[in-house]
């Protein structure tokens, strides 16, 4: 994702994010992780909906692991 601008704030153990790309609005991000950084629950609002991860939750993740 050239270009996207990533703003994440930790909550325990829910990630919660905005990422910003070529698109007119963000998008909101939120995953929540077990203790052992596994992923229980994943949200984002881009109209991805054909399985799997979106772009824009694994840019976060990745972001996140860094």
């Amino acid at each position: 994702m050239k270009g996207a601008k990533i703003i994440i704030i930790p909550r325990g153990n829910i990630l919660l994010a905005r990422v910003e790309g070529s698109g007119l609005e963000p998008y909101d991000v939120a995953i929540t992780l077990n203790n052992d950084d596994e992923i229980v629950t994943a949200f984002c609002s881009c109209p991805y909906h054909w399985g799997g991860l979106c772009k824009h939750l694994v840019a976060v993740l990745l972001l996140y692991v860094r």
